[in-house]
């Protein structure tokens, strides 16, 4: 359609760096000259991208390319590779809005009545459909609807397990959520290092024969911190051990859309012995706050999954799953999904170009197609002092204590995502990080040296 193709060329203006914040873009008669097109079909795709926030109109003006920059409280541009919130103009909620609508007419007054406490069946159709484009195959009747990914975690955390064991066993560093799910349940946990070269198989066969492991939890692809992935073989080594020990998996694969290589599949496709539990999340690729995830679980824990859920959750917004089963059979997840494919990769490119600015001592590895890389810093640098140091600069980073247990030993490291940050933002952080790192460096090489003069 056209008013798409306007929307597009927008979009790529923007992105190619032609067009800036507060620029003008063409007024609506040279936009519908340019693309043949009525004036009211430009009307139209210039009123969405406003409501992506991406132009803005000024009466009698035209309109203008919306400064994306966030703020801080005293009007200072803010760099933020801290969060992991997907960017407002990638937010579908024009589309969204009208699979609200439409589910509204197609279940009327049953979107305001309970439904099945497993999930409504036609979405549970959709994702059934939808997961075979992450290699998995499974009856609608085997999948959960949740409030999200977290409730599904902390749900898995405080149930009893099948195989009668007690311990969950993390991988370090991993997801902050599931840690304070641990911690506030109660349940003992115990950790093992992944880092850029996986984990030890020595070390995991050891806890699984030894640990009294109720479930492994991991992250196969796109591990968060770390943005490290699993091989082939690896998943297959984890699987054999967990069938040999009778430990469960559980798979946290939030990010599986984001997946480019047709053959890793996930862990839950390789399993014929019913050890891996499933965890799907739609946030980070659709709307952070639709609150809509699924879980696919083994026979042995359905009934037992399903009354914690009833206690906590009985049933998940009517609305808000009809609407996700109208975004998914209209064909608009998959192409949201290409298009945020797309946008995030070339904010990644970026990303790693900006990265090799970073000072040798500095451990890092970039992973294709993921939005975040973990960085480790020498040990020498005070990573409290190196936060607060880059604040007053208005860059604002994550790391630190968030991802380990209490107990484990911590690796001075950080994560930067970009998310939250355009390219210029990207390039700009990036070479603000290193030269504070360098300071951090150069400063610890000048004090020992006085210490050895004064010695």
């Amino acid at each position: 359609m056209k008013y798409n193709q306007i929307i597009n060329y927008i979009q790529n203006e923007i992105d190619n760096k032609r067009l800036h914040s507060g620029d003008k873009v063409l007024s609506i008669r040279e936009m519908s000259l340019l693309f043949h097109c009525s004036k009211a079909t430009v009307i139209r795709a210039y009123s969405e991208l406003e409501t992506k926030h991406i132009l803005y109109s000024v009466p009698q003006s035209g309109y203008f390319v919306v400064n994306n920059n966030r703020v801080n409280a005293s009007g200072m541009s803010v760099i933020d590779f801290a969060s992991m919130m997907p960017e407002s103009s990638m937010i579908p909620y024009v589309e969204f809005r009208h699979c609200i609508n439409q589910a509204l007419d197609v279940y009327q007054e049953k979107s305001f009545m309970y439904n099945e406490k497993q999930g409504l069946p036609d979405l549970r159709a959709a994702l059934s459909k939808q997961l075979q484009d992450v290699q998995i195959f499974e009856n609608p009747e085997n999948i959960y609807i949740t409030a999200g990914a977290q409730q599904t975690l902390d749900i898995l955390v405080r149930m009893p397990s099948p195989n009668g064991k007690t311990t969950v066993l993390v991988e370090q560093p991993t997801y902050s959520g599931m840690l304070k799910s641990l911690k506030i349940a109660g349940v003992t946990a115990v950790g093992i290092t992944r880092n850029y070269n996986g984990i030890n198989f020595d070390k995991l066969e050891s806890f699984f024969k030894n640990g009294n492991i109720k479930f492994f939890y991991t992250m196969p692809r796109y591990q968060n911190p770390t943005g490290t992935s699993y091989s082939c073989q690896e998943k297959k080594m984890i699987l054999d051990l967990a069938c040999k020990y009778d430990v469960y998996i559980v798979e946290d694969d939030y990010l599986a859309e984001f997946n480019f290589d047709t053959k890793a599949d996930p862990l839950y496709a390789m399993d014929d012995s019913e050890h891996v539990i499933y965890v799907k999340s739609y946030s980070k690729v659709c709307l952070p706050g639709l609150r809509i995830g699924a879980v696919l679980l083994p026979r042995a824990f359905r009934n037992v999954f399903l009354e914690y859920k009833c206690c906590v959750d009985p049933y998940v917004s009517s609305i808000l799953q009809g609407a996700l089963t109208m975004f998914m059979k209209n064909g608009m997840f998959t192409h949201h999904v290409k298009t945020i494919k797309k946008f995030y990769h070339n904010r990644a490119s970026t990303f790693v170009l900006a990265c090799k600015q970073l000072p040798v001592e500095v451990i890092w590895q970039y992973f294709a197609h993921c939005a975040f890389a973990f960085l480790e810093l020498p040990d020498e640098i005070n990573f409290s002092s190196l936060i607060a140091s880059l604040q007053t600069k208005n860059i604002f980073i994550q790391g630190g204590d968030l991802w380990y247990l209490p107990n484990f030993e911590k690796k001075n490291g950080l994560r930067l995502c970009v998310y939250q940050t355009n390219e210029e933002q990207i390039t700009t952080g990036i070479a603000i990080i290193a030269e504070e790192i360098r300071h951090c460096l150069s400063s610890k090489k000048i004090n020992l040296t006085e210490f050895l003069y004064e010695g």
